[in-house]
């Protein structure tokens, strides 16, 4: 991790972009919880492990997400004690909102048009982000084209059932950064007529 460049250092991880045979890759360590957490997490598995079995499940469900790569837990006496989850870096442009901020008329069209439909997979899916802003969402070029990717599953879940005060919660913070970035209301609504046309 010290080779790596940092990309978020909080109190409940630590994520870096490090570098493997030529090939760039994103790390990210689960830091030990305390107390009752620790018990609670020795029956339901440790948040890095649940992440990375969404990851998984997402990815092979055809949703945008980086591929997941690996993961590797250490444990002291049955109790995890740290995780370390590997994916695919994503190049590109950083996040939305960084994207949103960069581009002209046309580019922020493309994008929240991109949005919507990616935010429609998800939930057409039965899976939930759980902290859609525009920070969670990575900008990226394939092939000459748009493409967006969910980031930090963390809080992401997939429903049995129709999870509708999920889907509302996602896209009531996703709609909260066209305020935050000052976006004009047709945005707004270019995102949700794309949401709803993807999702039938």
């Amino acid at each position: 991790m010290e080779q790596g460049v940092m990309c978020k250092n909080g109190s409940r991880g630590y994520a870096a972009r490090i570098t493997l045979s030529g090939r760039s890759f994103f790390l990210k360590q689960y830091y030990l919880k305390s107390g009752v957490y620790r018990f609670v997490d020795f029956f339901r598995g440790s948040r890095g492990e649940r992440t990375w079995k969404i990851n998984i499940r997402m990815f092979e469900a055809g949703v945008v997400v980086p591929k997941p790569i690996a993961y590797l837990e250490e444990k002291r006496l049955g109790f995890w004690y740290n995780g370390y989850l590997l994916t695919e870096y994503i190049e590109g442009e950083g996040d939305l909102r960084n994207a949103w901020l960069q581009g002209d008329f046309l580019r922020r069209k493309e994008l929240i048009s991109c949005a919507g439909e990616l935010i429609a997979g998800l939930h057409r899916n039965g899976f939930v982000h759980g902290d859609l802003k525009w920070n969670n969402i990575l900008s990226s070029q394939v092939n000459g084209r748009l493409m967006l990717v969910l980031s930090d599953l963390d809080g992401a879940c997939r429903c049995r059932f129709i999870c509708r005060r999920g889907v509302a919660d996602d896209l009531a913070r996703f709609m909260a950064d066209f305020v935050a970035v000052g976006a004009e209301p047709e945005f707004s609504q270019r995102f949700l007529t794309a949401y709803r046309v993807a999702t039938g």
